[in-house]
């Protein structure tokens, strides 16, 4: 790992889904420095964090789509 290269932050779900498998796969190899260690860790901390932020807003949006014609919300379990 480079010290002084920056990783560009992933914009949607699935690219923050990806990093973090990277970011898993490096810190299981032995091969890392405790500072590298840590950036990484701390990285993967800030991806999972926006992840379940992009989650908590899909699920909003689901609500919102189940709403009916007279204002009603209609909850309702997801299957995914």
């Amino acid at each position: 790992m480079s010290k002084g290269r920056k990783q560009e932050v992933p914009t949607t779900l699935d690219g923050s889904l990806q990093r973090l498998e990277e970011i898993v796969s490096s810190l299981e190899s032995a091969e890392l420095d405790l500072d590298d260690a840590l950036r990484l860790f701390e990285e993967g901390i800030g991806l999972l964090r926006g992840a379940r932020d992009q989650v908590a807003g899909a699920e909003v949006k689901v609500q919102q789509v189940l709403e009916n014609a007279e204002g009603d919300l209609q909850l309702r379990d997801l299957d995914v």
